[in-house]
């Protein structure tokens, strides 16, 4: 079974999250790694651990650690994790036959970037603000609905916002060039993630889980479409997956729910995989020999990725 629907709340995965807390379940969510610069899951037994979730992280994250903590027997979990995830941990809990002590929960995933990309990045940052002392990708919580497309990164030296909207334009668009965001280039990874121009390979290549198919009990997401483009609250997608699912979605205390048809609920989702750009080769070996990215010109790149398309097919 799957029913779809829309919640008007900011972030549904909290919400949901919270409530499970609140019933005597531990959840498994992620959060940003100062120390080691990366996301990773962690266990939350309370809702002021769980709040550490809240907030993209478009990186891979770092899992090992917390989920050799999960108790396969004696305590419930909700899991969230990106599609692939989800279904690697459910076929661990079928094989061990302990699927009704989880609730599995995924979201729609753009796909995941390069560490390289992102390492690079906050290298970039740095010297302008300091060490990064905190990052949150797209927080509802604090920009706003309609300004979730604002990166808080702290550094020692100052704090501020970077602004990304005019990349996610730009690439609608189509726009060939680069623009400077409020922060000199500081939009630069999100264009090159949203670009598919630093995704891994197994996302291109293998991804199993887009639109409607997934392994979990639970997928969110946010509502991108034409009903709700107006509306100023925030509006998040929710697809139940299974029974278990679909009782746990209706019974959202703070969430006003919408039932409506599938392709309303995923407007706006991918439905396939991405494609890498031709130029994304030359930028991963720039990456890994250890190029920054304001060193980085991009028509430059172009230039030699052309160069190299015509001695192959000369070859």
């Amino acid at each position: 079974m799957m029913r779809q629907y829309v919640g008007s709340v900011q972030a549904v995965g909290f919400e949901i999250g919270k409530q499970l807390i609140e019933q005597g379940f531990h959840a498994v969510g992620c959060r940003y790694d100062i120390n080691e610069q990366r996301a990773e899951h962690y266990i939350a037994t309370t809702v002021e651990e769980f709040v550490q979730s809240i907030g993209s992280k478009y990186i891979q994250s770092y899992t090992e650690e917390a989920f050799k903590l999960i108790k396969r027997k004696g305590q419930k979990y909700l899991i969230i994790g990106t599609p692939c995830q989800i279904d690697s941990f459910r076929r661990m809990i079928r094989k061990f036959r302990c699927e009704e002590n989880f609730i599995l929960m995924d979201f729609y995933c753009h796909c995941v970037p390069s560490m390289l990309a992102w390492k690079a990045y906050i290298k970039m940052l740095e010297p302008k603000i300091g060490e990064v002392t905190y990052a949150s990708w797209r927080n509802k919580f604090e920009y706003g609905w309609h300004d979730s497309w604002l990166m808080g990164v702290d550094g020692v030296n100052t704090s501020i916002p970077v602004d990304w909207r005019e990349s996610y334009d730009l690439l609608l668009r189509e726009k060939k060039t680069f623009i400077q965001s409020r922060m000199s280039q500081g939009d630069l990874f999100y264009r090159l993630f949203l670009g598919d121009i630093c995704l891994g390979p197994q996302c291109e290549n293998s991804c199993k889980y887009k639109y409607d198919q997934s392994s979990a009990d639970i997928r969110i997401g946010d509502l991108w479409g034409e009903i709700y483009k107006n509306d100023d609250e925030g509006v998040s997608a929710l697809v139940a997956f299974t029974e278990k699912g679909r009782q746990i979605v209706e019974g959202l205390k703070s969430v006003t729910l919408v039932e409506h048809p599938f392709e309303v609920v995923a407007e706006g989702q991918m439905k396939k995989n991405a494609e890498a750009k031709s130029m994304k080769s030359v930028i991963m070996i720039l990456l890994r020999n250890g190029f920054s990215l304001n060193g980085i010109s991009f028509k430059v790149v172009i230039f030699i990725q052309k160069v190299i398309s015509k001695i192959a097919r000369i070859i």
